[in-house]
């Protein structure tokens, strides 16, 4: 099974890519940020536009090879782990006693 790097185009309203955050699959992808996807999936996301309904919209996904990914020194980046948790930090101070 062959691995693909596909990455959501930057966030650039002049050129048409407005979307920031797409799922699919069970995988989010983040404007600009190269994950490593199935060849299933890689072939999904070579047809996804940034208007859906709008068949001359510009393509929403760049995906390449992994030979393609390791030149570029792309595939170590999209290695590294990234922070998923969206739900924002919470203070853990404890109430003060009133009196």
């Amino acid at each position: 099974m062959t691995t693909f790097y596909a990455r959501l185009k930057p966030f650039d309203p002049q050129h048409d890519y407005v979307m920031q955050v797409f799922m699919l699959g069970g995988t989010r992808f983040d404007a600009g940020a190269w994950r490593p996807v199935s060849e299933d999936l890689a072939d999904k996301l070579r047809e996804v536009r940034e208007n859906y309904r709008d068949n001359r919209s510009p393509l929403a996904f760049e995906v390449i090879t992994e030979e393609e990914a390791v030149k570029a020194g792309i595939a170590k980046a999209a290695e590294e782990p990234v922070d998923t948790n969206e739900t924002p930090s919470r203070s853990t101070r404890k109430a003060r006693d009133v009196g």
